[in-house]
């Protein structure tokens, strides 16, 4: 009887094993992977006005309103010979009780760290002002965006096919194409809004209202799309520790991007991970994502981990992000205070 019942109980465990790699293997089949991955930062909250510009003025130094200077490296593709990097930096001041000014630069290098090719650069500057509206148990912040963005592209990254000259019957060597870097500027204009209370916050943001274009030969009509970002947020928990669970939205265009996260904080450490999906079409990418995070004095290092679920690419690639933040305590009282994720 006994040795019965011990091969009924193995029986049982592998049958239990059988299904939960059945189960497995179905996940990660479902998922596909993008031909691109979302330039979002995944610490969003670290660099608050390409997160939503009504997000400025409201840092805080312990119970104290401060403003801040923060910046963000994020590196992706490390593996592959096109590896990415992003980089940001922001500052935003507390003019008075119900106004803060901000400005951010931001650059993207697509060759980063390759040789023997111009990169594709994208470099940003960007001016932001922001209104606080205070309420009986919270406010309204009301923000504006004006961002100037250059672009440029290497020659060499381009096939250049020999010019065909209608009037004869033959090739027109060599090609008219001009033998130099591709660049193209544009002016683009964002708003943001944002609700909060103690207990909860919420908010959205219209990047790129104007949809500039920037065609290099002004021969089509390639237009920035404008891009919607929602977020909402709790703060659960007391002054010692902080459960903050929040979820943003990107939508531009067809790309569809969703982060889910949940963060702690207790006393001067921060942790927290999250699950994110990017969807295109017919396309879907899933990833996990985990950060750590430690102030000292004025000082915040963070860093964030984003790791691709999917099996279709050689090096499960990640995304690696380091975040320095460091805040200058304000003499102007807190119009309201929410705790965020990040400093």
């Amino acid at each position: 009887m006994y040795i019965k019942n011990y091969i009924l109980l193995n029986r049982l465990k592998l049958y239990n094993l059988y299904r939960f790699i059945v189960f497995a293997l179905t996940f990660i089949s479902s998922i596909s992977i993008l031909n691109a991955q979302n330039p979002n930062f995944n610490q969003s909250y670290n660099v608050r006005q390409l997160t939503n510009p009504a997000f400025i003025g409201m840092g805080m130094y312990d119970a104290q309103r401060a403003s801040r200077i923060a910046t963000n490296i994020q590196a992706r593709w490390l593996s592959l010979d096109r590896r990415l990097t992003t980089n940001a930096i922001e500052g935003d001041i507390i003019a008075n009780e119900n106004t803060s000014w901000g400005i951010n630069l931001y650059s993207t290098d697509l060759f980063a760290g390759t040789t023997g090719n111009s990169s594709y650069n994208h470099f940003s500057a960007g001016l932001n002002y922001c209104y606080s509206i205070k309420l009986s148990n919270g406010g309204i912040q009301l923000a504006l965006n004006g961002q100037y963005s250059n672009f440029n592209f290497g020659v060499e990254n381009f096939l250049w096919e020999d010019q065909i000259n209608p009037t004869m019957t033959g090739f027109e060597l060599p090609t008219n194409e001009p033998l130099a870097k591709l660049s193209v500027n544009a002016i683009h204009f964002s708003i943001g809004a944002l609700y909060s209370q103690p207990k909860y916050f919420i908010g959205a943001a219209l990047y790129n209202i104007n949809q500039p274009n920037i065609s290099f030969y002004n021969e089509s009509n390639q237009r920035i799309e404008s891009r919607v970002v929602l977020q909402a947020g709790l703060n659960l928990g007391n002054s010692r520790f902080n459960i903050i669970p929040s979820i943003n939205a990107y939508l531009q265009g067809g790309l569809v991007s969703i982060s889910e996260d949940i963060n702690f904080r207790k006393g001067n450490i921060y942790y927290g991970f999250g699950l994110k999906q990017n969807s295109m079409g017919n396309q879907i990418a899933h990833s996990v994502m985990g950060n750590f995070g430690y102030r000292k004095g004025n000082w915040f290092l963070n860093y964030s981990n984003n790791t691709n679920l999917s099996l279709r690419v050689a090096n499960n690639p990640m995304i690696h992000e380091i975040g320095i933040t460091y805040l200058l305590p304000s003499r102007f009282s807190s119009v309201h205070s929410v705790k965020l994720p990040l400093e």
